[in-house]
């Protein structure tokens, strides 16, 4: 018979004369291949032991970059046999390291420009906060809070013609619009407006008002608004000129030539400037005569020199309704008598129904001498206003030795 060939008696693999180890599977053979093909229970037990199964190494993990497997795919993982060029276990394990640690770095780093991220958001964030803070609000230095600031005022000029209240020639220059402005009181936040006025007391005695009565705003609407701050607070002094201004809580959205402001208070003469540089305020100005009239009364000849119609005199305004009428007089006493006497005794001004003595800031002598001329006073009165005609009364009154009643007849048109 031919030599029968051998096979590996676990895969039966055919097997080459002198092979010690199935090259299928790996199993020892036996030294000689007369021995007997079955093996006692103790002999397969200890074969069995020393076979070398095949080592499986898993897949190294894909790249982080790797695309996820969609719904109902499948992933295959074919193992490599350490015979068949696999990498061996501990080859896999350094991979696979390798990867977790790739893995850990990608997750810091990302993990780290998300911070760096958050935080540089948060810092552009406050520093925009800042800037808004500094943008509208202006600090005195000493507090940790700053002042909210306006925008730019708004400025329109206007130069109105002067206008007298209580002796004061005032005229307003401009006007400025903003919801703040130095030196202002705060306000309401809404907006003010600013009336920039010229000042000048044309009398020899200061001007004896406070702007906040006597300054009010009137609205498109009739509301009347007072004054809520100024530079100066009271007329000036006698002779005086200056520059002032005068706020008042309006919204920026009122033009200032939709408005007028009204000097005076609600007992006072009061006088409206529209904020028109051309408006008309005529019908305040005051008006005068030169009548050149005379009389003669207890031996003085009087001579009406001078008569003018003003809302105002010695730094006071008329009252509602009223007007000063000012004389100019010229006395002259070509006797050889000395005229004395008071002139609230004896001296009158009438118009209409209305008798008036003298006012208190009248200046006129009490004693005219002898062979004196060309002696100067001024009588005061007040009348009603839009009065033209009125009598220049000198009474017989016992203070003047009982001389007949003399009258002087003029107008102011």
């Amino acid at each position: 018979m031919g030599q029968s060939i051998r096979s590996c008696p676990s895969c039966h693999t055919p097997l080459e004369a002198g092979q010690r180890f199935c090259s299928n599977c790996g199993t020892v053979l036996e030294g000689s291949a007369h021995q007997q093909t079955e093996r006692t229970p103790a002999e397969s037990i200890s074969r069995e032991s020393t076979r070398i199964e095949p080592q499986y190494t898993p897949p190294p993990p894909p790249p982080v970059y790797a695309q996820a497997p969609q719904p109902g795919q499948q992933i295959y993982n074919t193992p490599i046999s350490s015979y068949s060029g696999g990498k061996s276990p501990s080859q896999g394990k350094v991979l696979g390291q390798i990867g977790c640690g790739m893995l850990a770095i990608i997750l810091v780093v990302l993990a780290a420009c998300g911070g760096i991220s958050y935080f540089g958001y948060q810092w552009i964030a406050s520093q925009a906060s800042k800037s808004n803070t500094s943008t509208n609000n202006t600090g005195d230095g000493n507090s940790s809070y700053a002042t909210p600031t306006s925008a730019p005022a708004v400025t329109t000029n206007i130069s109105t013609k002067p206008v007298m209240y209580s002796s004061v020639n005032i005229t307003v220059l401009s006007a400025q619009q903003a919801t703040s402005l130095p030196g202002d009181n705060g306000g309401d936040g809404k907006g003010l407006i600013r009336l920039n006025i010229k000042e000048e007391n044309t009398s020899s005695k200061t001007a004896g008002y406070y702007y906040g009565d006597a300054a009010h705003l009137i609205m498109p609407n009739g509301d009347n608004i007072a004054v809520s701050s100024s530079q100066a607070f009271s007329g000036p002094e006698a002779s005086i000129k200056r520059t002032n201004w005068l706020d008042f809580p309006v919204a920026t959205s009122v033009k200032p030539d939709q408005l007028i402001l009204r000097l005076g208070t609600s007992t006072e003469s009061q006088i409206d400037i529209p904020l028109k540089g051309n408006a008309d305020l005529s019908k305040y100005q005051a008006k005068t005569a030169t009548p050149n009239k005379q009389t003669q009364y207890s031996n003085v000849t009087w001579t009406i020199t001078n008569a003018t119609s003003q809302l105002s005199y010695a730094g006071k305004q008329a009252e509602s309704g009223k007007c000063y009428i000012v004389l100019q007089l010229r006395m002259d006493n070509t006797s050889s008598t000395t005229f004395n006497a008071y002139y609230g005794d004896y001296i009158r001004l009438k118009s209409g129904d209305t008798l008036n003595s003298p006012d208190g800031n009248s200046n006129l002598p009490t004693a005219i001498n002898a062979n004196q001329s060309n002696i100067t006073g001024t009588a005061v009165f007040l009348m009603p206003q839009g009065t033209t005609d009125f009598s220049f009364i000198l009474l017989n009154t016992p203070s003047t030795g009982s001389v007949p009643q003399q009258t002087i007849d003029f107008q102011i048109a």
